[in-house]
């Protein structure tokens, strides 16, 4: 803090024509230690006297004199309300120099006076009530230099001048209050802007005013207080020459409260902007720079401190010269106190812009680097920090030959610790860059963001980061392009002993800038992740891990692609009771063609991948991959929608939940391809296993590209659930399951689109058996297959008629008695063949061809179904395959084909042409198949479905082994089996009769 002094505040009251000391005044308002309830001061200097003007060809002008200080004073008293405003005098204008005669010089220009210095003071301190305290002090503007004069014939015009420096300002304020009223004070400083320049040779630019505020507030219930401070500009106008620096700004808070009630801090400070310079080889001026400090104590309440810093912006360059580079933000320990209460943090800052420059390299911006970091035992934590790096400045004229200025740098980094509740939260964003009037335009600045927070108590943890790129500048001309969006990184963890702890990191791509006047479109910023978040407890884990994409500048001769976007996070855990992520890519959207006949841009294609591995034993795993690809840019032609990719894997002890999602990205209107999309999901565990992936392929219907889902699940002695669906030109999904003894086990596969495969599979094992079914489905519109296992486990029917155009294959091995029984209840000839064996497995296979859905014309379509059974057999037995009624519907039957093999050997295959003839086959009809010799067997019973139209077919089977029969009960046997083939004979020919009568129809 800049304290005045008798050399920097001069006397500025008159009387009698006499100037009269204010500092016995000064010091008798201090020592005031009682007053009234409400006190004023407003003290404004006078201004600086003008210089005179050149009297005679080729004199000079006079300087102005300097703004006389102001000093105001209210309190420090026991008043409730005390306002103290100080404004310094201006300076005074620098006299014109006179024209010389022929010959002669010009004359030489008057200086700019100085500002005039304030300083404000109040300060209240009341016995009882609300303490109320105001200090502001502006400092006053500099003087204009003044004119040269004109040069006579034949000689040189007069000098310039140096322009009056502004004015110091300083703002000290303090106010307590006692029992239970509040405190609010307010200290404002700013400093004086410089005068200007006439523009002539020789001129001097002049730094803007410094300013300080100084706050310092105490009480026992509320107490708040806002100190600000703004430096002040520098010179404009300079004919040649670099720019001074803006005015420095400080502001400097300290506060105390009691066992109750708020303390609210906030401390702002600007840099003054940067002077302008003129000519070759110059720079404009620096933008001032700015520093805040708060501290802050309670005994018990609550403490609220908030530190907003802004670097100033770089002076202009004219005629040759550069912008002036934007003041930086540096700024760390900026907080110190403590409360046993709850305690917020906030740290703002901003890099000054850059300076533009007509047709030089104009200023970049300056960068924002902020660290803000607490240990704590009390209440809640909360700590933001929020860093914006400052604009980088434009080349403004037309034929200007330098660059841009890139955006400046924005980095936050926050660091949590505490006993309780901690909150963490970073958030950086690049500098935009700045425009081009006849070149590239600037890059944007990067985002750079970490945040960390570590709960010892085992209560609650947020830990989140933010990165943002700035956008690019705008480019003009053929041969250029708009600047490129910014890129980022961003890393968040949080820690706890037992506590839930929720982490989150998300980077987004700067867009890219314009292109005009055949310049390209600048390239949206691309975003890349690799394990950006992290954290541990042995409570409940959420992390979240987001990239997305820029967008791609848009241009009247190229508009370019959106930034693409990957985000990749491997993790083991071994705390968590409950772990989830969430990682999401988002291409960026392709920049827009600005004119007719412009293609737009391509989407930025999007790339996720988790793949998650948990130790705990009970704990909750569930990953979520989530890619969406960016979709073209506006006008036609334009590019492809961007591709996505998203993958999820999961590995748990007991639970493990897997999901990808896919969605490729729109051609713009849908009149161009939309991207790719594929989804993966894998889900593995010793108990519960689910897994789900849906892909989605971008664009309409005419214009959609693939979509490809893949899920398999493998679960262990609980349940086991595999779903995908794909949408698509073609689209293609597949699921696969498995799972131990009797849990449940199913997988359902859909696919939408003009092409479509839909497969699925499942597995169980246990008790020494294997039960494996496949289901496969292709067709058009619409196909789903759907299988199911279990070894010992409910039996699932299918559901019959079927919704959808599919197939599905259900089989359980070792079934319960109650499920035998609910298969074979109204098949008597199978049930009395296998009531005397053990039933080894049952099952159904079906497919449906719902005609309507997938429109007319498309014919016959094919369907796949087979169920493999896996088992010993410790001696002989007769196998016998009873089929157990058949189900059917509509008119669509073409053909079926069936065949039954043993360890790769074809025990029975049959061909049908005809429902009826199917429907008597399946019906209560026990088929021999031969001797099984002791040992492994693996039976595998094949189905082929041809349906031409609405409707379908399927059928229930039973598999048993039973004991060969004794010497004696062979004539006895062969007996049954002769009557038995006569009847399948008779039936069979009764069949053909009705078929030619056409006696049959569909049920």
């Amino acid at each position: 803090m800049r304290v005045a002094t008798s050399s920097t505040l001069p006397p500025c009251r008159t009387r009698g024509g006499r100037l009269e000391p204010l500092l016995p005044l000064l010091a008798l308002l201090l020592s005031v230690a009682a007053g009234p309830a409400h006190a004023d001061s407003t003290v404004t200097g006078n201004p600086g006297t003008p210089g005179t003007h050149g009297a005679i060809p080729g004199a000079a002008g006079g300087a102005g004199g300097p703004g006389q200080p102001a000093v105001a004073t209210s309190g420090p008293n026991n008043s409730n309300s005390n306002v103290a405003t100080a404004t310094g005098g201006a300076g005074g204008a620098g006299g014109n120099g006179a024209a010389g005669d022929p010959g002669q010089d010009g004359g030489a220009a008057g200086a700019g006076g100085a500002g005039g210095a304030a300083q404000a003071t109040a300060g209240s301190h009341p016995a009882g009530g609300a303490a109320t305290a105001t200090a502001i002090a502006l400092g006053g503007n500099g003087g204009n230099a003044g004119e040269p004069g004109a040069a006579g014939s034949g000689a040189a015009t007069g000098a310039g001048a140096m322009a009056g420096q502004g004015g110091y300002a300083g703002a000290i304020v303090e106010g307590s209050a006692q029992g239970g009223s509040g405190v609010t004070a307010t200290a404002t400083a700013t400093g004086g802007n410089a005068g200007a320049l006439a523009g002539a040779a020789g001129g001097m630019s002049a730094a803007g005013g410094a300013a300080d505020a100084l706050l310092t507030v105490a009480g026992t219930a509320s107490v708040s207080g806002t100190a600000t401070a703004q430096g002040g500009a520098a010179s404009a106008g300079l004919a040649t020459g670099s720019g001074a620096a803006g005015g420095a700004a400080t502001a400097a808070l300290a506060g105390t409260g009691g066992t109750s009630g708020l303390l609210s801090l906030t401390g702002n400070a600007r840099g003054g902007s940067g002077g302008e310079a003129a000519g070759s080889g110059n720079t404009g001026g620096a933008g001032g720079t700015a520093a805040v400090t708060v501290a802050g104590t309670s005994g018990g309440g609550a403490v609220s401190l908030r530190a907003a810093i802004t670097g100033g912006d770089g002076g202009a360059g004219r005629a040759g010269a550069a912008g002036g580079a934007g003041a930086g933000v540096t700024a760390a320990n900026v907080f110190s106190g403590s409360t046993p209460g709850n305690m917020i943090l906030s740290l703002e800052g901003r890099g000054g812009r850059g300076g533009d420059s007509a047709d030089a390299a104009a200023g970049a911006g300056g960068i924002a680097d902020l660290t803000l970091q607490r240990n704590a035992s009390g209440s809640n934590l909360s700590l933001f920090g929020t860093a914006t790096g400052g604009d980088g400045g434009s080349v403004s004229d037309e034929f200007g030959a330098g660059t841009a200025g890139a955006g400046g740098l924005g980095r936050a980094a926050v660091d949590a610790s505490n006993s309780a509740r901690t909150y963490a939260d970073a958030k950086a964003t690049g500098g935009r860059g700045g425009n081009h009037r006849s070149g590239n335009g600037g890059a944007g600045g990067n985002g750079q963001a970490s945040s960390t927070a570590v709960d010892t108590g085992g209560v609650l943890v947020y830990s989140f980061a933010t990165a943002t790129g700035g956008a690019g500048g705008n480019g003009i001309d053929f041969g250029n392009q708009g600047g490129a969006g910014g890129s980022g990184t961003a890393t968040a963890s949080g820690h706890s002993t037992s506590g839930s702890v929720n982490v989150g990191a998300t980077v987004t791509g700067g867009a890219g800038g314009a292109g005009g006047l055949g310049a390209t479109g600048g390239a949206g910023g691309a975003v890349n992740l690799v394990d950006s978040v992290s954290g541990s407890t042995t409570g409940d884990l959420f992390m979240a891990q987001t990239a997305i994409g820029g967008e791609g500048g848009a241009s009247d001769a190229l508009a370019a692609d959106g930034g693409a976007a990957s985000s990749h996070l491997t993790l083991t855990d071994s705390g968590a009771s409950l772990l989830r992520t969430n990682v999401v890519a988002e291409g960026g959207t392709g920049g827009r063609g600005v004119n007719t006949g412009i293609a737009g841009g391509g989407g930025g294609n999007a790339d996720t991948m988790v793949d998650l591995t948990s130790t705990v034993a009970g704990a909750h795993v569930t990953a979520d991959s989530i890619a969406r690809g960016g979709n073209s840019g506006p006008e036609y032609p334009s590019g492809m929608g961007g591709s996505a990719l998203a993958r999820a894997s999961v590995s748990a002890a007991d639970q493990a939940y897997s999901n990808s999602i896919a969605r490729g990205g729109a051609g713009y209107n849908n009149q161009t391809p939309g991207g790719r999309a594929e989804a993966h999901s894998f889900a593995q565990s010793a108990d519960i296993a689910q897994a789900y992936a849906s892909a989605t392929g971008g664009g309409s219907p005419w214009m959609q590209n693939d979509g490809v889902a893949v899920a398999e699940a493998r679960g262990g002695f609980g349940s086991a659930s595999a779903g995908a669906t794909a949408t698509g030109s073609q689209a293609d999904a597949t699921a696969r399951s498995w799972a131990h003894g009797a849990a449940s086990n199913n997988a359902a596969a859909g696919a939408t689109g003009q092409v479509t495969t839909a497969t699925a599979q499942s597995t169980s094992d246990g008790d020494g058996m294997l039960v494996s079914t496949y289901a496969r489905a292709k067709g058009r519109t619409y196909t789903g297959a759907g299988t199911s296992t279990s070894v010992g486990g409910a039996y699932s029917e299918p559901m019959w008629p079927m919704e959808y155009s599919g197939a599905v294959s259900f089989a359980t091995a070792a079934p319960t008695a109650g499920d035998v029984i609910g298969v074979l209840s109204d098949q008597p000839e199978v049930a009395g063949v296998l009531g005397a064996g053990s039933v080894i497995g049952i099952g159904a296979s079906a497919a449906y061809y719902a005609g309507d859905a997938e429109g007319e014309g498309f014919g016959a379509y094919t369907y796949e179904t087979s169920a493999s059974f896996q088992f010993a057999t410790a001696e002989q037995g007769t196998l016998v395959l009873g089929l157990a009624g058949a189900m059917s519907q509509g008119a669509g039957f073409q053909a079926l084909s069936f065949t039954v093999s043993n360890n790769g050997t074809e025990l029975f295959s049959e061909d049908f042409t005809s429902v009826a003839e199917a429907q008597l086959f399946f019906d209560d009809h026990a088929l021999t198949l031969g001797m099984l010799a002791a040992g492994a067997q693996e039976l595998v019973l094949t189905t082929g479905f041809t349906l031409n139209d609405a409707g379908g077919f399927g059928f229930e089977y039973a598999i048993g082994v039973t004991a060969i029969p004794e010497p004696g009960t062979w004539i006895m046997l062969l007996a049954g089996l002769s009557v038995l083939l006569v009847r399948w004979a008779a039936r069979k020919a009764q069949d053909r009769r009705d078929s030619q009568r056409g006696a049959w129809q569909a049920a």
